[in-house]
C-alpha cells in the first residue's frame, strides 16, 4: 500500500477495502464533518495488535500491522478529530509499530536479493510485542478518555430538509435561475438554514429576514429606477413606494405581512421565534424571493424611469 497525492496536496490511503479520504472544509471553520464508521474501521485495524505474541512470523502480521500503521498515521495527523491529550499515546504506538514494519520490509528485501529462506530473525521478538501492546493499552486508555469529553452531536432532521442540505448548501433550496439573480442575499440565507439545523430559531429569523431584505432592495431599484436611501431602508417604507410606483400587488402585500407577522416581532428583544416559526418564515421568504427576483424579471427597462417620480412623491 502506498500514500497518494491528491492534485490539492491530501493524501488518501488504499487498502483494497475499505479506502477513506478527507475532504477540506476551509481555512477559518470550527465544525467539520466526521465519518463515525471510520472509529469503527480504526477498532477493527488497531485493536487485534492486543493479540501480537513473541514466536510469530513478521510475514503473518504483516499486513495487519501495515493496515494500523496506516491509521494511525491518520488519525496522529488529526484527520479524524483533533488527538488532544491522546497525541502522545497514539504516536507511541504508531512509533512501535512502525518499527518492526519496517523491520520487516528490510528483511523481505534482504531475503529477495540474498535468496535465503526465513530465519529466527523473521520472528516477532519478545521485546517488539511486549512495546506494541504496552503501547496499545496506554492508547486505548487514553483514547477512551478524550472520546468520552469530545463535543460530539446528532442534528435531528427538520421538515423534509436533510441536515446536510441545511448545513452545507442550504442555497440548494433556492431555485437555481434565481439564486443566480441574488448573490448579496445567499451569504444570510446560509446562516439562517445552519440556525435552523442547529435549533437556533430566533438567529435563523433574523438571517432570513436581513436576505430577504437584500432582494427587497434589488427588487426597489428594479422597479422605481434607483436604490433606497439610506434613511429610508425599512420595509414599511419599501412597501409604500413600490405599492405607489405600481408593483405588485400580490408581492407588496406579501411583504407587508412579513414585515407584521415576523420581521418586527423578530427585532423586539423580548420576542423569540420557535422552531416552528423560523421554519415557517424560511418557507414563506423563499416564496417572497422567488416572486421578487420573477417579477424583476419582467419589468421592461423604461418602466422604473416613468414610476420613480410617482413612488417618491
Amino acid at each position: 500500500m502506498a500514500a497518494r497525492h491528491k492534485p490539492s496536496g491530501e493524501e488518501w490511503y488504499h487498502l483494497g477495502a475499505p479506502e477513506w479520504f478527507l475532504l477540506p472544509v476551509g481555512k477559518g471553520v470550527v465544525m467539520q464533518p466526521v465519518n463515525v464508521y471510520s472509529f469503527y474501521q480504526l477498532g477493527m485495524h488497531v485493536h487485534p495488535l492486543g493479540s501480537i505474541e513473541a514466536g510469530h512470523t513478521l510475514q503473518s502480521w504483516y499486513y495487519r500491522l501495515y493496515t494500523a500503521q496506516m491509521w494511525l498515521e491518520f488519525i496522529v495527523a488529526d484527520k479524524l478529530v483533533p488527538m488532544g491529550v491522546a497525541w502522545p499515546a497514539c504516536n507511541g504506538l504508531l512509533r512501535e509499530v512502525s518499527k518492526v514494519v519496517k523491520r520487516a520490509d528490510e528483511k523481505s528485501s534482504e531475503q529477495k536479493s540474498e535468496q535465503t529462506s526465513e530465519s529466527s530473525d523473521s520472528e516477532i521478538s519478545f521485546a517488539e510485542a511486549y512495546s506494541i501492546k504496552n503501547a496499545l493499552t496506554t492508547f486505548e486508555t487514553v483514547f477512551s478518555a478524550q472520546m468520552q469529553s469530545l463535543s460530539t452531536y446528532f442534528v435531528s432532521r427538520k421538515l423534509g430538509y436533510e441536515t446536510a442540505l441545511l448545513i452545507e448548501e442550504a442555497e440548494q433550496l433556492i431555485p437555481e435561475s434565481v439564486r443566480s439573480e441574488i448573490p448579496d442575499a445567499i451569504p444570510d440565507f446560509r446562516q439562517a438554514c445552519k440556525c435552523i439545523a442547529f435549533d437556533i430559531p430566533t438567529a435563523a429569523g433574523f438571517h432570513i429576514i436581513r436576505a430577504t431584505e437584500a432582494v427587497i432592495r434589488k427588487y426597489y431599484a428594479a422597479a422605481i429606477g434607483k436604490p433606497p436611501k439610506q434613511k429610508m431602508r425599512n420595509w414599511g417604507t419599501y412597501v409604500k413606494n413600490l405599492h405607489a410606483a405600481g408593483a405588485d400587488a400580490k408581492i407588496t402585500g406579501f411583504l407587508d405581512h412579513i414585515r407584521e407577522s415576523y420581521r418586527n416581532p423578530v427585532l423586539h428583544p423580548e420576542d423569540s421565534l420557535t422552531p416552528e416559526d423560523a421554519q415557517v418564515l424560511l418557507g414563506v421568504c423563499i416564496s417572497a424571493i422567488v416572486a421578487m427576483v420573477q417579477a424583476m424579471k419582467s419589468i421592461p427597462a423604461s418602466a422604473p424611469s416613468a414610476l420613480a417620480s410617482a413612488a417618491i412623491a
